[in-house]
């Protein structure tokens, strides 16, 4: 892809990092990024993605369907 292109960068979230969502040199620490016991900012972003697509939560709630992430597959 060139920069002629190239789409412009889609917001997913802007939010709030708290002093305590940052470790000891002030990054934020990625249990909050990704954490699987709190909602994570990314989990967050994605909704938002989704929603721009046109499949928000509400449609998948009627549909009874649902949104699963894969890894990478190695093997």
């Amino acid at each position: 892809m060139t920069e002629e292109t190239a789409s412009p960068p889609t917001e997913t979230y802007r939010g709030v990092v708290n002093p305590w969502h940052c470790d000891h040199v002030g990054h934020m620490n990625v249990i909050w990024y990704v954490g699987k016991w709190y909602v994570g900012k990314f989990d967050e972003a994605t909704w938002i993605f989704f929603a721009g697509f046109g499949v928000p939560p509400g449609h998948l709630r009627r549909e009874g369907r649902q949104l699963l992430g894969q890894g990478p597959l190695h093997g």
